[in-house]
């Protein structure tokens, strides 16, 4: 790919910057990309577009390094080190500036227009902030077998997050900085685990799927959601001169602080709230949600104390100083009014539609009259960002309620007084325990053998569901719903770990017991061994025998790729196999009791993303007990006690 002599001036100073820190890399090419605006800017419109998009759509690092007019500059270098450093930022650069494109549009950045592309010095500068990567794409992720790093999508002082991939699944995978001592890696883990459990029931949250603090580097691992930053979308919404009017923004801010409302009721403060740290997920592009991540600086707070303990990268002076109040900055005592202040400095952009506002002056407050933002609106706002912190509401539970009255809406649960209570699951109702109990298949003993070789045999009879657990029994029997898919909820419970189905398993065990139900069995996961015999239903073939007697297909039995439009789909659906058992080729994948290997457990059935050969009986897949992803679900079985 060429640059032209413009991208030539734009990548040419990289050489000054210290070879040995990353981040001064990045920052002498975004001065040296400053410098050059003048260049830059001579070029015509489409020249720009061009650059920009071009270093966008490079899908191979390499073929950057490769140009002739990168060669030509990293020829210059005094010696292998400094063009070592130098070829690292230039890999760096395509993901960087696709990040820096990426929206609402085009979350994945890959093209630009007049309107996307720099406009000055400051934002050509940005573009070319690229910080060199620790981790490439292809490596392996550490503790994670079969997962592979696809492509950094953020990166700063903490650290690096990337998108890792095993065959159709996606997480991110945030690397945080070494240096943490163990004291402090138990402090984080300990806030991660609380808000690892709040996302679960929270749709507003990223789902943490585990943790590796304890490991080199120390890392989390999160859902991959799909869409942008709040900041990316916000602003593709300046480049294109498009605030936000008065009630979209109070409605986001009001999203915002419902989300935030339950933290700050489970004592969790952010202390790090920015459109960089929000998602805007397009998993649904007719009804994106806005999702809060990355709580690196974060506390907990200790009510009857008001003692705070925080993550391994908190301190002095820690947080963005645009949003953090001054009492952050200076190392006061954390309170949950710190993300109030920095949920009215997001608010106040949004409305003005400038990232670098943090003040609403005289001027910009008669201004938003003018234009018909509510009075009492601006009011609350101001409250919000108030230098005393006394000024402010008290936390986001008083936040939400005081929106929703201003916006004419009925204040909801998490408008509650904070409490620290633990959670109580309502028993459920008797028939919902029956319901479970009826769905019970007998499997007696046997054998069949299998077309590619050897025989598999079942020595002990058991019993196992004919469906996968839905939703309806997961939330009657757990209180909560985690599922990405909702809307019916006959579909089957996903995003739950296989130490969500433990849980489960025991709980449901504890009921039944209270009942006097099941007596002498327990329910368990299947073993994979269980899983396949009953699945195959006496076929030795890939997809089991059918009800008739006939062979199955992957079309008789299975929601796959082909499909399922692209999600689950309510259980029951297809032809059941001779045992009568549903959904036992796809829908999603099930986890089953037995380990795998050291470190992962088995899972078995394909899914609605899946090729027909991964919905084969005797496919196996495996991944950590604690990861959650919105194609793993599980399936009840029941042995003597």
């Amino acid at each position: 790919m060429a640059l032209g002599e413009g991208g030539a001036a734009l990548l040419k100073d990289g050489k000054e910057a210290q070879q040995d820190k990353a981040i001064a890399v990045a920052e002498a090419a975004a001065g040296a990309a400053a410098k050059a605006f003048p260049v830059y800017q001579a070029l015509p419109v489409k020249d720009q577009i061009a650059l920009i998009e071009g270093l966008a759509q490079v899908d191979d690092p390499q073929d950057l390094v490769n140009a002739p007019v990168v060669q030509a500059e990293l020829a210059k270098l005094p010696n292998p080190q400094a063009r070592r450093v130098a070829e690292s930022y230039v890999r760096a650069l395509p993901d960087h500036v696709r990040r820096t494109l990426a929206s609402q549009g085009d979350p994945k950045g890959r093209t630009a227009t007049a309107q996307s592309i720099p406009k000055n010095a400051q934002e050509l500068g940005a573009a070319f902030a690229a910080i060199p990567s620790i981790h490439k794409a292809g490596d392996a992720v550490p503790h994670m077998p079969g997962w592979v790093l696809e492509a950094q999508i953020g990166g700063g002082g903490f650290g690096e997050v990337w998108r890792a991939r095993k065959r159709e699944m996606l997480c991110a995978v945030k690397f945080c900085k070494g240096g943490a001592t163990a004291a402090n890696l138990r402090i984080e883990r300990d806030l991660v685990e609380r808000v690892a459990k709040l996302a679960r029931s929270t749709p507003g949250l990223v789902q943490i799927e585990d943790d590796f603090l304890d490991q080199h580097p120390p890392s989390l691992v999160y859902e991959f959601v799909q869409g942008c930053t709040l900041e990316a979308h916000l602003k593709a919404r300046i480049r294109e001169d498009k605030p936000f009017a008065w009630g979209e923004a109070a409605g986001m801010i009001l999203e915002l602080a419902e989300t935030m409302a339950v933290c700050h009721r489970e004592s969790i403060i952010h202390r790090d709230l920015k459109p960089a740290n929000i998602l805007l997920d397009l998993a649904d592009p007719a009804e994106p949600s806005l999702r809060i991540t990355d709580f690196g600086i974060g506390a907990a707070l200790d009510q009857s104390t008001g003692a705070a303990f925080q993550g391994f990268t908190q301190s002095l002076g820690s947080g963005s100083a645009k949003y953090a109040p001054p009492e952050q900055l200076l190392g006061g005592p954390q309170h949950p009014r710190e993300d109030i202040h920095a949920l009215g400095i997001i608010w106040l952009q949004l409305i003005v539609g400038d990232l670098s506002e943090d003040q609403l002056d005289g001027p910009t407050r008669r201004g938003l009259l003018r234009e018909g933002h509510p009075e009492a609106l601006i009011e609350l706002l101001e409250d919000c960002i108030a230098t005393k912190p006394a000024h402010r509401p008290e936390n986001a539970i008083v936040l939400a309620v005081k929106l929703k009255e201003l916006l004419g809406k009925t204040a909801s649960p998490a408008a509650a007084p904070v409490r620290r209570t633990a959670v109580v699951v309502t028993p459920p109702p008797m028939p919902v325990l029956k319901e479970i109990l009826a769905a019970m298949v007998r499997i007696d003993p046997g054998k069949v053998q299998r077309a590619q070789g050897g025989e598999l045999r079942n020595d002990k009879a058991f019993a196992i569901c004919k469906y996968p657990v839905t939703q309806a029994w997961y939330e009657a029997i757990m209180g909560s719903n985690p599922s990405h898919f909702k809307g019916n909820a006959q579909r089957p419970v996903e995003r739950v770990a296989w130490n969500d189905a433990q849980a489960y398993c025991q709980r449901l065990n504890e009921l039944c017991a209270k009942q006097g139900l099941n007596p002498g069995q327990r329910f368990c996961l299947p073993s994979e061994a269980q899983w396949e015999y009953a699945c195959r239903a006496g076929s030795p073939r890939d997809f089991g025998l059918l009800k008739n007697g006939k062979q199955g297909t992957v079309d008789h039995m299975a929601w796959w790729i082909s499909n399922s439009g692209y999600t689950t789909n309510p259980v029951g659906q297809k032809e059941p196999n001779a045992f009568g058992l549903y959904d036992m080729h796809s829908n999603v994948g099930e986890w089953c009791e037995d380990a795998y290997d050291a470190s992962s457990r088995g899972l078995r059935g394909g899914s609605y993303i899946h090729q027909a050969q991964n919905c084969a009986a005797g496919f196996r897949a495996r991944n950590i007990s604690g990861l959650r992803f919105q194609y793993y679900g599980f399936r009840l079985a029941a042995v003597p006690a």
